[in-house]
């Protein structure tokens, strides 16, 4: 039949090139060890040819079947005859197995030995004659001989499996099983042989005969494959991922290590392609991964053996050299049995495990191609997943919090690094955590029980970290019945657990396991792909355990999965095979096919036929599994029963004995002598517990150890034993009576005994896997002994009901010629032992070694069970004493059995560093000692250690630390080349800085000589040793350099000396400029504390200068700029006020910024000695504005950054005017001399640093305190120029009624005579006091002041608007008010100071009138003053609120102020209605009823004085004429347009001042003719006389108080002498009015005009009068047109002609006063150009004067349409309430912007506001647009204004944080109180911060800025600026995490 075609092939097969016959030749295990002899090739060769011919089967032509005449049974010998061969036989006979060749069940050839020796023949012959005596018939008659054809024996071939063919002869009673050794006595063989039959058949191992097996004999090697089984052979050949199930004994292993071999030599020696690489990979990568070590071990040791010797089958070599090696092989071998003790003794220890495994990298990445196959421990792997992800294993668990319950962590162990202490397994959970749980708990659970259901609620479901409490409820019983009925208490349990372990910062499998998976899920794995994954022992693993797996291996071929549940007795292990076959269906399902030629399944395997047991042993074992397949069947899989081959001797049971005297009764043997009971190395005593193993020790007074090893079942797991005995295990079953229910199973014993349930009998779940565990361990014999008849009678009845074992019940039972015990030999007991000890068994492999008598390995294994004995101690919190008495005499102990490493270990764990170290120098591991000296603070021992080792580096680390500098400096002079130059170079600072702080100045030259250049000592000096710096630049005559040093201290004048030194034009520059520095320091200052003392040396110092200064200098601009500017503070010195100015004059004329401020400056600073003068101070309130001018575009920058151009430049003065300079490297940095005012002002925060003389701030704290002073100073200035200007009589008082003659020594009036010039003047410097009080408008309106500040500043302006007012603009009298001066002022006065007067009189003097409209005396003056200001919106709000009608409840209840409206008693209107409407129809040209609103008004005025506010008083009580003047001024406009439309020829007379107050300045338009009114000309004489009524009435009013109102009479005669003028008529009421008023008069001026009867005489007198002082003149007023014009005498009195509005101005203007004319100012109201200009700036309404002769009558009425439409709004509810949503609206985005401003980031602002105006910026863009397009260009702006601004605003930050951090470590290393270790790390950080973080932002900002970089991001290149973007978020980064790790080491 031929070979299936296979992917895979073991190494040692039969192979087609191997030219085999028919028959199929194995090779036994003493066959192959024959061969291993051989010496010659030769007989090698022969024995191959041989082995051929039986192949072959031309048996007789070679003569091959010669029987044995001493035997009757079918075995052939061949006797080989050769030279090297003589005597040389081999035994064979024919057998039956499965063929892999044929794959098929075939007739073989079994080869027995190969030898020479006669007694090893005999052997195997008398083991073979037992053999076919046990086969049967049917066995036999498959083994015939066919007859031969063409003389070839050929073999047969049959069909079907081996499993159903019947082996060995079997009892009647028994199926498959020879029970008893007197049924194996019918047949002739005993107990003992049969267990020879088991050896040989099913022990022994066949290897096939083939080519590559005898070669790679020849070359020694030293493992091969065997021949499997069908099964077993399916299992290696598959290719797909598999799980193999299996007993104990199967071999599973066996299956994992050939399918892995067969796989790897697949794709390395026959070059099979990986199945799923496209490309052919030959390097298959492999891994194994199982729990135990030992086994780990052993399969890496067995694969990499059997690849050796399948490697060896490749070898090519001639003849002669295979003879040659044979030689040599012989020779080894040779050596080897002569040295075999030695070699022997070299056992693997504990800490050779951690060596082995630390050869493989702790990542998946750092893996390489010959790391494969890798073969690792569980934990290993684990240990690679967090070294690959970055996970640290200590920080699993997250410490609890402080506040965690008191209970939970009293006499807490302190904190430990070792994590071996850390992490929980089932003994630290035993030792550590068990305890700490209520005993209530441990009394009634197991606690390795509670264990292992945690691992159920934490590892079964990798979807979730743990099962909730109503997840783990709903858990299946069947699945798991343990603790069904109480999981409540466990999850409760669990719950307290978990929150100490994260309290004591412990964690388990399971927290790692989790930790890796949530990794896992945002990060591949990486490291190069693994194609197979091997998996033995599974069941000691969790769920969780393979979902990680399966995820993290994705994309494998296959992954192989081996395991026995009903082994599963790990603790914390819930494995279930059902649930890991689901995952990995689900795995298969959910991952992409790696195969796409077939489909990947998960194969299931199951292997039955035991190897390691007989049938005896194994019927028991099947039994137990019986059992918990029926009472739990979901615990357990289900396989097929298992199988042995071979029967053996029956279990016995030990019934009826007593335990005390058990052993002497049993084991004794014939004599029962107790201590000569001794069991052998192969045998073992199994308990069920620890405890069990105590309780057996005390009972035999500890002397069991003399009997034999007593392993727990738990210990016992994975270790096979010829015999064991199963001691007291249902005696200590904690199932205790419940093992009852097993009886319940039998027929016939139901009865009494209660029914299964898994509630009530979950416990046997357990117990069970723990017995079949226990039974499983022996291969020849297994007794069972339990002292508790009751306890053990279940078990036994079942077992007995079977026929499965014999029962003993007294020692005459006991055949002692059997011998139970077996003495071994010390050899054997010394192998058993080293099995132990590298299991880590300590306490038994001491007992082995005891035996053995070898007492090294006692001791070593006595050593380390004294360790483990010591981490106990540790974990389980014993005294810290007795703990460190453990660790030491652990210590002792490995050091008599030299070993100085772990001794060092364990003196390490108790922190004993000195003796560790001395040990780890013993042993040669400097490292770690020097780590321990270290640790011990033996710095000078570490330093010798690290110079005998030549790190040098080293060593002067420690000796840094130990504070060694003598021996550092030694070894830096010896050595300097071999340490690392950074070091180096800290070390040497460091020990400068020690000896300076320590004033030794030997040791300080010394250690400054370390130095190797003068820059170094240089760089050092100035840091660290500033005055050293110094005498060192003046004894190298470095003066400059000194004098650079001194400046950046801050050391000005020092500095300026220095520079001088060195004498240079260059030299002399910068020393004016470091005294300029100090003098503008001192300057600032001086407004705080008055202080000049830091100038004394200016005169001398300019002396020297100027001495030292050549010609050529002094003739550059610079030296005369610098010169002036000391000049000046000379003058300031001197008190000298024209040298100030003539510095003031000079600076501004070479537009010296700077020195202009400060000249202006220092002008104010300067105060007069005297009284002062106008003309100072009109120069003091000039430099005033000039100060304000100077600073608004300052102060402009700082609070509307928007609206303002050349905002650098502007800042760069201004830093310069306030000695501000910038900090290298640091644009958003400056510093300031600690003198300057502005550090009081700045906050000394986060932000600012101080550094020697300088305090470092953030610029935008710089700007604020410089916007600060300016502004605080610029408010104190104007604060006292507003106080002390009222002290001033030219703008702060009225002018004196006599003028300069007044005689009165304590007068407060101004003393001049009043000329227009004079009044200009005053006039002029009062609106210039005025001007700079507005300027504090922007301080107020911007919110610059403090609260107490801005309470002052409307008081102040009000006061000086009222002054300005009542004093200067109101008119007074002809004498001492000029019109045309006032309205020139008026229009020549600034835009602010213009909008300051109109807003007092809006929002102060119009809303008092709002709420008392019965205050004439403010509506009065409100109105003129919105008139002189041409205000007419102010006008059109008081007439819309004067229109408001208010209702009556009664016509009793009319208000003062009000009249009834239009005769309805009703309703009521304010009075001041009359007056808006005077105003309103005059707009509207209707002065008739102006006129008649005026009349009314003025007479309420004058019957209600009282109640009107007509008679005011000012602050000191005394009566105002203000209100007087005003309505006398409205009588006089009033009366003036009765004369304009009232005269027949249109001819009068009239006062200049009428002309420009009432005319000019209002509306020219009543002086022109008007037909309309031609009725009311009749009416002329009557209006006249109606003023003359109440000119009378008012005279008569004010007579009583003539000294206060006689200004006010004076204008009321001067009106009433007019109307007489104007109307010949009136005039004889007038003279009768004088005459009775000459009688209480006594004004000389008022009797004059009193006494004059003559009309002539009184216009003379009045012509004379007017024109006193110049300021006023009588006018003769004509309009030409057709009619004779009237005839006036031509005494000097001026005669103004006009015919059109235009020609009336322009004769005006020829009559002004001269003063108007030499300004050249227009006495127009506003000229045509300049209205729209102000109305436009002003925002307001005011109407336009129309200067054409023809005016439009429609524009009129227009006008008054719109009037009409005002006041509907204005009086409109609607419009009411829109008004206030307007208003709500205005107030909420004022509201948002001032939050906008208080929250704002003034850094972000200028990053901001820079990159937006370089974007906006067109002319950049033009290139990159053409080449890229807009859209890219639009792009990339949004990224610089985006991501850009981010990241530089970032970076600032962090520049600005890595700042403060420098200037902290600074402070720190120059404070003498700081300790070495301290001063180190602060060196180290600032290096660091120096050289790397510092720099890393610098080249981060340089390559984002718009300037350094504007070339390239003109490019717009958006690759590049978002890779420059992200390397700046990486520096980001970088420095985020050193400033984290800065603070945390400082």
């Amino acid at each position: 039949m031929e070979e299936k075609r296979r992917i895979f092939r073991l190494p040692f097969e039969f192979n087609i090139t191997d030219k085999l016959g028919p028959w199929d030749v194995l090779l036994s295990e003493d066959a192959v060890k024959d061969m291993r002899q051989l010496e010659s090739i030769e007989t090698i060769e022969l024995i191959m040819k041989t082995l051929k011919h039986i192949s072959s089967g031309a048996w007789d032509k070679y003569k091959l079947r010669q029987k044995i005449p001493s035997h009757d049974i079918p075995v052939y010998e061949v006797v080989l005859s050769g030279p090297d061969s003589e005597n040389l036989r081999i035994l064979w006979d024919v057998d039956y197995e499965f063929s892999i060749r044929r794959y098929s069940y075939t007739q073989l050839v079994k080869v027995w030995t190969v030898s020479s020796k006669p007694e090893q023949i005999q052997k195997v012959l008398d083991n073979l004659v037992t053999i076919h005596d046990a086969y049967t018939d049917e066995h036999n008659s498959k083994c015939e001989i066919l007859d031969n054809e063409n003389n070839i024996v050929l073999p047969k071939i049959f069909g079907g499996d081996r499993e159903n063919v019947i082996l060995l002869k079997k009892v009647e009673d028994a199926e498959n099983t020879i029970n008893a050794n007197e049924d194996n006595e019918d047949f002739g063989i005993d107990d003992d042989k049969m267990l020879e039959v088991h050896k040989m058949l099913v022990t022994n191992k066949f290897f096939p005969f083939s080519k590559n097996l005898i070669w790679s004999l020849a070359l020694d090697g030293s493992d091969f494959t065997f021949q499997v089984s069908k099964i077993e052979h399916e299992i290696i050949t598959n290719p797909t991922s598999a799980i193999v199930i299996g007993r104990s004994g199967t071999g599973k292993t066996t299956c994992i290590v050939f399918r892995q071999l067969a796989s790897y030599l697949a794709n390395q020696l026959y070059k099979v392609p990986s199945s799923n690489d496209d490309n052919e990979n030959f390097c298959r990568r492999q891994i194994f991964i199982t729990v135990s070590y030992n086994l780990c071990w052993r399969v890496k040791e067995h694969f990499n053996q059997l690849k050796n010797s399948a490697m060896l089958t490749g070898v090519k070599m001639s003849r002669n050299e295979l003879g040659e090696k044979i030689k040599e092989r012989v020779r080894k071998r040779k050596e080897i049995d002569e040295n075999n003790e030695a070699i022997d003794n070299n056992m693997r220890e504990e800490d050779d495990e951690k060596e082995e495994l630390k050869k493989i990298p702790n990542s998946f990445c750092m893996l390489k191609d010959h790391h494969f196959p890798l073969f690792i421990t569980y934990e290993k792997f684990s240990e690679m997943l967090l070294g690959t992800y970055g996970i640290d294993a200590r920080k699993l668990t997250i410490q609890q919090e402080n506040n965690a319950d008191d209970d939970e962590h009293d006499n807490e162990e302190e904190e430990s690094n070792h994590l071996w202490a850390h992490f929980v397994n089932y003994n630290l959970f035993k030792e550590k955590y068990w305890p700490r749980f209520s005993d209530d708990y441990r009394t009634k659970l197991k606690c390795e029980l509670v264990y292992s259901e945690f691992s159920i609620i934490k590892g079964t479901n990798p979807e979730v970290d743990f099962l909730s409490r109503e997840e783990y409820r709903n858990v299946s019983i069947k699945k798991y019945p343990v603790f069904c009925y109480n999981r409540d208490e466990i999850y409760d349990l669990f719950e307290r657990y978990e929150k100490m372990k994260r309290w004591n910062g412990d964690y388990d499998s399971a927290d790692r396991t989790l930790a890796i998976s949530h990794a896992a899920e945002t990060r591949m794995l990486g490291g190069p792909h693994i194609h197979e994954v091997y998996i033995d022992e599974c069941q000691d693993n969790q769920i969780i355990d393979f979902a990680l797996i399966l995820k993290l291996f994705n994309h494998a071929d296959s992954i192989f999965m081996a395991g026995d549940i009903a082994q599963c007795i790990a603790r914390g292990s819930s494995f279930r095979f059902q649930d890991l076959r689901a995952l990995m269906h689900q795995w298969e399902l959910d991952r992409n096919p790696m195969n796409h030629n077939q489909q990947n399944t998960i194969k299931k395997f199951e292997l039955n036929v035991n190897y390691r047991s007989h049938k005896g042993i194994l019927n028991l074992a099947a039994s137990v599994i019986e059992l918990l397949s029926d009472l739990f069947p979901d615990s357990i899989d289900k396989l097929l029963p298992e199988r042995g081959v071979v029967d053996g001797p029956q279990p016995f049971i030990f019934k009826g004995f007593r335990a005390d005297t058990f052993f002497s009764d049993v084991f004794s043997g014939s004599e029962q002598v107790s201590n000569l009971i001794e069991f052998g190395a192969s045998q073992v005593i199994i308990v069920r517990d620890d405890a069990s193993k105590r309780r057996l020790k005390e009972l035999n007074n500890n002397s069991i150890e003399n009997i034999g090893l007593v392993l727990t079942v738990f210990e016992a797991k994975g270790m096979e034993f010829n015999d064991v005995l199963l001691y007291n295990f249902f005696t200590d079953s904690p199932a205790l009576l419940k093992w009852r229910v097993i009886l319940s199973t039998l027929e016939g014993y139901s009865k009494g005994i209660q029914s299964f349930s898994h509630e009530e009998h979950y416990i046997l779940s357990s117990e069970l896997k723990h017995l079949y565990v226990a039974v499983t361990r022996a291969r020849e014999h297994l007794w069972i002994f339990d002292e508790n008849v009751e306890l053990s009678e279940p078990i036994q009845t079942y077992w007995k009901s079977k026929g499965l074992v014999k029962v003993i019940e007294s020692v005459k039972e006991i055949d002692f010629s059997s011998n139970f015990t077996k003495k071994s030999s010390p050899s054997e007991w010394y192998k058993e032992g080293k099995k132990y000890f590298e299991q880590r068994k300590y306490e038994q492999a001491i007992i082995c070694f005891k035996k053995s008598g070898n007492e090294v390995g006692c001791k070593l294994a006595q050593a380390y069970h004294l360790r483990n004995d010591a981490r106990t101690s540790f974990v389980n919190g014993s005294d810290e004493k007795i703990v460190k008495q453990k660790f030491t005499a652990a210590a002792e102990a490995f050091d008599e059995c030299s070993r100085p490493i772990k001794a060092a270990l364990c003196y390490e764990d108790i922190h004993m560093y000195k003796e560790a170290g001395h040990r780890y120098v013993k042993g040669k591991m400097y490292e770690p000692a020097v780590q321990c000296y270290i640790k011990a603070k033996m710095w000078d021992d570490a330093g010798k250690l690290y110079e005998e080792l030549e790190r040098y580096t080293d060593a002067v680390n420690v000796y840094k630390k130990g504070g060694s500098y003598r021996k550092i400096i030694n070894l830096i002079k010896s050595h300097r080349q071999k340490i690392d130059e950074k070091i180096s170079r800290r070390v040497i600072r460091l020990i400068n800085i020690f000896y300076r702080r320590e004033n030794n100045k030997e040791m300080s030259e010394k250690a400054l000589l370390l130095f190797t250049t003068k820059e170094e000592k240089i760089e050092f000096l100035k840091e660290h040793a500033f005055e050293e710096l110094l005498e060192f630049y003046v004894k190298n005559e470095q003066f400059r350099d000194a004098a650079k040093h001194l400046q950046l201290r801050g050391r000005f004048e020092e500095a300026a000396h220095m520079f001088i030194r060195s004498i240079n034009d260059e030299n002399v520059i910068e020393s004016l400029k470091c005294f300029l520095h100090l003098c503008r320091i001192t300057l600032l200052k001086n407004a705080i504390d008055q202080s000049t003392k830091e100038l004394d040396n200016l005169p001398n110092f300019i002396a020297k200068i100027k001495s030292k200064s050549s010609k050529s200098l002094k003739k550059t601009d610079q030296w005369m700029n610098l010169i002036e500017e000391f000049e000046l503070y000379l003058a300031y010195l001197n008190k000298n006020f024209s040298k100030v100015h003539e510095c003031i004059q000079f600076f501004r004329a070479r537009k010296e910024f700077v020195a202009e401020f400060y000249a202006v400056y220092v002008w104010l600073q300067i105060l007069p000695q005297s009284h002062i003068q106008a003309e100072y101070w009109h120069n003091r309130l000039q430099y005033l504005l000039r100060l304000c001018e100077i600073s608004s575009s300052y102060i402009n920058i700082m609070t509307q950054p928007q609206k303002v151009i050349n905002i650098s430049s502007t800042h760069i003065n201004f830093e310069e005017i306030f000695s501000v300079i910038k900090v290298d490297d640091r644009q958003q940095k400056r510093k300031i001399h600690l003198k300057n005012p502005l550090v009081y002002l700045i906050n000394i925060g986060d932000a600012s640093e101080n550094v020697d003389n300088w305090q470092v701030c953030n610029v935008f704290d710089v700007h604020k305190a410089i916007l600060q002073f300016l502004v605080e100073y610029i408010f104190k200035c104007i604060l006292e120029a507003g106080h002390d200007g009222r002290d001033i009589p030219d703008i702060g008082t009225h002018i004196c009624y006599k003028y300069a003659s007044c005689q009165k020594s304590n007068c407060r009036y101004h003393h001049v005579v009043p000329t227009p010039s004079v009044l200009h003047k005053r006039l002029k410097l009062a609106c210039l006091q005025y001007t700079v009080m507005r300027q504090l408008d922007i301080f107020y309106h911007r919110r610059l002041l403090k609260e107490e500040q801005s309470a002052q500043v409307l008081g102040a302006q009000r006061w000086w608007a009222e002054r300005l007012v009542k004093i200067h603009i109101r008119y007074q009298s002809p004498q001492t008010s000029c019109p045309e001066v006032t309205n020139m002022v008026l229009n020549e006065l600034p835009k602010q100071t213009r909008n300051g007067f109109i807003n007092l009189a809006y929002k102060i003097w119009l809303f008092d009138i709002f709420e008392n409209p019965n205050d004439f005396e403010v509506m009065l003056k409100c109105m003129f003053i919105f008139q002189q200001l041409y205000y007419k919106w102010g006008i059109n709000k008081f007439n819309w609120e004067m229109k408001k009608i208010k209702n009556l409840a009664h016509p009793d209840e009319l208000s003062v102020g009000f009249e009834y409206y239009n005769g309805n008693n009703q309703n009521a209107i304010p009075v001041g209605n009359r007056l808006s409407q005077f105003f309103s129809c005059l707009y509207s040209d209707q002065v008739i009823p102006a006129i008649t609103n005026a009349r009314e008004f003025i007479n309420y005025a004058i019957n209600n004085a009282d109640k009107v506010n007509m008679n005011t008083h000012d602050d000191f009580s005394n009566i105002t004429t203000g209100a007087f003047s005003d309505l006398v001024s409205l009588m006089e406009f009033t009366t003036a347009l009765v004369f304009a439309n009232g005269s027949k020829h249109y001819n009068f007379y009239i006062p200049r001042s009428y002309l420009i107050n009432y005319f000019d300045t209002f509306t020219v338009k009543p002086l022109i003719p008007d037909y309309r009114y031609a009725s009311y000309r009749k009416k002329y004489p009557a209006e006249l006389e109606k003023s003359f009524n109440q000119i009378q009435q008012l005279i008569n009013q004010l007579l009583y108080k003539e000294n206060v109102y006689l200004t006010i009479i004076l204008r009321l005669i001067r009106l009433l002498v007019l109307i007489g003028l104007n109307e010949s008529t009136i005039m004889p009421k007038i003279t009768k009015f004088f005459k009775c008023l000459s009688k209480d008069v006594y004004s000389i001026k008022l009797i004059k005009y009193l006494e004059i009867n003559a009309t002539a005489d009184l216009k003379k007198f009045l012509h004379s009068d007017l024109k006193e002082t110049g300021c006023d003149s009588l006018v003769f007023v004509q309009y030409q047109q057709g009619a004779t014009p009237k005839i006036y005498n031509s005494e000097k009195i001026v005669k103004l002609t006009y015919n059109s509005i235009k020609g009336f101005r322009s004769a005006l203007r020829q009559i002004k006063s001269p003063i108007a004319i030499e300004k050249r100012v227009t006495a127009t109201t506003i000229s045509e150009k300049q209205v729209p200009l102000q109305r436009a700036e002003q925002n307001t309404s005011l109407m336009s004067v129309n200067n054409d002769d023809n005016e439009d009558e429609n524009s009129n009425q227009f006008s008054v349409e719109i009037q009409e439409w005002l006041s509907k709004i204005h009086n409109s509810p609607e419009a009411k309430e829109a008004a206030k949503k307007i208003q709500t609206w205005f107030r909420q985005v004022y509201n948002q912007k001032k939050s906008h401003q208080i929250g704002r980031n003034s850094t972000l602002d200028k990053i901001y506001y820079d990159i937006k105006d370089f974007c906006q910026n067109a002319s950049y863009w033009e290139i990159a647009k053409k080449q890229k397009g807009k859209k890219i260009v639009c792009k990339y702006n949004m990224l610089l204004k985006g991501s850009m601004v981010d990241i530089i605003l970032e970076l600032t930050k962090l520049q600005n944080k890595l700042d403060k951090i420098d200037n902290k470590l600074q402070k720190t290393i120059r404070n003498r109180l700081t300790d070495e270790e301290e001063l180190e790390i602060c060196l180290d950080l600032k290096e660091e911060l120096k050289c790397i973080y510092n720099e890393n932002i610098k080249l981060a900002l340089e390559s984002l800025s718009i300037t350094e970089n504007s070339v390239k991001h003109k490019e717009a290149d958006i690759e590049w600026l978002e890779s420059k973007l992200h390397e700046a978020n990486s520096i980001i980064d970088g420095v985020k995490e050193w400033i984290v790790k800065s603070e945390l080491d400082y």
